[in-house]
C-alpha cells in the first residue's frame, strides 16, 4: 500500500492510515521536511513538487521512453528499477525513486536539450549586446570572433555545428 501524500509504501491498509494521520493529517510538531533539488538547489516542501520539478531539467516524456527500453533490455517488470533492480508499488513511486536515487543516470537519458534556433537565439542576443555602433569594423570583428568561439565551445560537448 502507498501513502496517498508521500511515496512511502507499507504492508497494510492500517500501516498506511496511521502514517497518514501522524505524518500528513495531524498538525505538526516538527519542522518541516524539505526537498532539495539534484540540479539546481532549489528546495520544496513536497517530494510530490520536487519531481514535478525535474521536468524543467529532463524531458519526462523522453525518460518514460528510455526507461521502458532499458527495461524492455534487461526484461524488468513495469515498475521495477532498471538500475537497481528495486519493485516499486506504483508509477509514481516508481518516477520519483528514479528521479531521487538515479538523478544523474535520468538526466543523461533525457536532458532538455536546447534546439538549434534556440541556441542561435541566445548567440544573437549576446553578441547584440556588444554592438554599441553599427558602423564599428572592431566591434563586427569582436561578433564574429564570439560566435566563432560559441561554435567551437558547441563541437566541445558534442552538439553539431551547423
Amino acid at each position: 500500500m502507498e501513502c496517498r501524500y508521500c511515496v512511502r509504501q507499507f504492508r497494510t491498509v492500517k500501516e498506511v492510515i496511521e502514517h497518514e494521520k501522524e505524518k500528513h493529517l495531524a498538525k505538526p510538531l516538527r519542522k518541516t521536511q524539505f526537498f532539495k533539488c539534484n540540479e539546481c538547489s532549489v528546495v520544496f516542501t513536497s517530494q510530490e513538487v520536487l519531481t514535478g520539478h525535474y521536468g524543467d531539467h529532463v524531458d519526462l516524456n523522453l525518460l518514460n521512453d528510455k526507461i521502458e527500453e532499458l527495461q524492455y533490455q534487461i526484461e524488468a517488470l513495469k515498475e521495477e528499477c532498471p538500475f537497481c533492480r528495486i519493485f516499486m508499488a506504483s508509477r509514481k513511486s516508481f518516477r520519483a525513486h528514479l528521479l531521487k536515487h538515479h538523478w544523474l543516470a535520468c538526466k543523461s537519458l533525457a536532458s532538455v536539450v536546447p534546439t538549434d534556433e534556440e541556441i542561435k537565439k541566445e548567440i544573437d542576443e549576446l553578441t547584440a549586446s556588444m554592438v554599441d555602433d553599427e558602423d564599428d569594423e572592431d566591434v563586427d570583428i569582436e561578433i564574429i570572433e564570439v560566435k566563432k568561439e560559441v561554435k567551437d565551445e558547441i563541437q566541445d560537448y558534442g552538439y553539431p555545428a551547423s
